[in-house]
This record gives structure tokens, C-alpha cells and sequence, in this order.
């Protein structure tokens, strides 16, 4: 029987972007690493995210770094949590040791971020991220439940408020869908996602979340000096 050698993060160390997925897949096969670019969710999700992200950026004669055929991934990976069982009631301040992987790929050594954003696969990423960050909304409960959970309208509402451009912002923290973006019966539910007073300008989600992106990348990313060996990738 062969084993299957599984890499816990891959992608680049000096981009500005980290997606953080859910946990690893039990249920699929011969999966090699974090959002495996052989598997359903990487070419369902990520990849017409790129695809309308690049069509923004070409307006203004920007570009993502090279990456044809994905042979060399312009992004950054790691998984909130490496156990799916470990998920239900999650208490991070209890049981920080659950999130270590996540916390080290966010902070580098001195506790400095190491990315300017962050884009969360899920609500249970998007949790993972700010127990990490120490960075909860109100009077959210500090452990992962029912009311963590958000639907498609309220992770929306959430994408929405995040994705506005502020360079005074620190990091940019994206909680996007999942699982569900990605299924045949609940296509039609995603534009519940995209606020209602602008659902008429986008042919789709993927298009809404790509121009977000894109604006976030020209407007505030472009200015950093951090982050000029990515920019040399996508000015023209």
C-alpha cells in the first residue's frame, strides 16, 4: 500500500496573498498538499477567482505573476486546522495548540504579519483566522458553534465590509465560500453573496470576489514597497 506524502503549506513565502482552506480532505483521494491543484476545490474555486481577478487588472494594465497551467502557483496555502474532527466547539484559547500551523504561517518570527491578505475558505477559516489574530467581532463567542456558522448573505455582508480599500489597514482578512460554491443546486444561491444594490453588475460570484480582489491588490498592495518583487510580476 503506498503512503501518501502530504504537504502542509506550498506556494511562495514573499507574496502578499495567503488562502487558508478548511482541513485536509478524508474523503478524497491520493491528496499531496494543502488545496490540491489536481482536486475539485483548487479548480473550482481558485482558479475562475484568478481568472476574474486578471481580467480586472488588465484594465489597467496590471497582471498576476506568471503561473501557466498553474505549474507554479502565485499564492500562498495552509489549512486552518489539519484535523476536521477537531473543529466542532474549537476553543482557541484553550486549545491553541490546534491553530499552531495557521499561526505560524501567519506571523513570521517576530510577530509581524507576513501577508496583507488573507482570503478564508468558510466560515470555520474565517473563525480560525481571527481566534488567531485575536480578532473578534463584538460579543462573539471565543470558540467555534453554531453561531460562528454564517450563511451565504452574511459571509457576504462580512467579504463586503473587509474588502473595502483603506491603506491604513494592517490586513485584509476575506472570508469567501466553500464547499457550496461549487455545487450544481446551489449555483443560484451565490449571488445572495454579492450585496443586493450591486448584484446587477456582476455575470457572476467568482466576477464580484475578482474585482474586489483586484481593486485591493492596485489601490493598496501596489503602494508597499514590501511587495515589490510581486508587483514587477503584474505591471505590464
Amino acid at each position: 500500500m503506498s503512503t501518501c506524502i502530504y504537504e502542509k503549506t506550498r506556494g511562495p513565502k514573499d507574496q502578499p496573498i495567503l488562502i487558508v482552506g478548511d482541513s485536509p480532505s478524508k474523503n478524497v483521494k491520493n491528496v499531496r498538499a494543502v488545496l490540491d491543484r489536481n482536486h475539485g476545490i483548487y479548480n473550482s474555486i481558485i482558479i475562475p477567482i484568478k481568472y476574474y481577478t486578471e481580467k480586472y487588472l488588465s484594465k489597467y494594465n496590471y497582471k498576476l505573476a506568471e503561473c501557466f497551467n498553474d505549474k507554479e502557483d502565485i499564492f500562498r496555502y495552509v489549512n486552518a486546522i489539519e484535523d476536521s474532527d477537531n473543529k466542532k466547539g474549537l476553543n482557541p484559547e484553550k486549545e491553541e495548540e490546534k491553530l499552531l500551523n495557521l499561526n505560524e504561517e501567519i506571523y513570521d518570527k517576530n510577530k509581524v504579519f507576513k501577508y496583507k491578505i488573507i482570503i478564508c475558505l468558510g466560515d470555520f477559516a474565517y473563525f480560525a483566522v481571527r481566534a488567531v489574530l485575536k480578532s473578534y467581532e463584538g460579543n462573539e463567542q471565543h470558540r467555534y458553534g453554531t453561531k460562528n456558522k454564517y450563511n451565504i448573505k452574511t459571509i457576504g455582508e462580512h467579504f463586503s465590509k473587509n474588502s473595502e480599500v483603506d491603506i491604513e489597514k494592517d490586513i485584509y482578512i476575506l472570508p469567501i465560500l466553500h464547499n457550496i460554491s461549487n455545487r450544481i443546486n446551489d449555483i443560484d444561491k451565490l449571488r445572495e453573496f454579492i450585496p443586493e444594490n450591486k448584484r446587477t453588475n456582476y455575470i457572476s460570484y467568482y466576477c464580484y470576489v475578482g474585482e474586489c480582489l483586484g481593486k485591493i491588490l492596485i489601490n493598496d498592495v501596489s503602494k508597499m514597497d514590501k511587495y515589490m518583487n510581486y508587483l514587477h510580476h503584474i505591471i505590464l
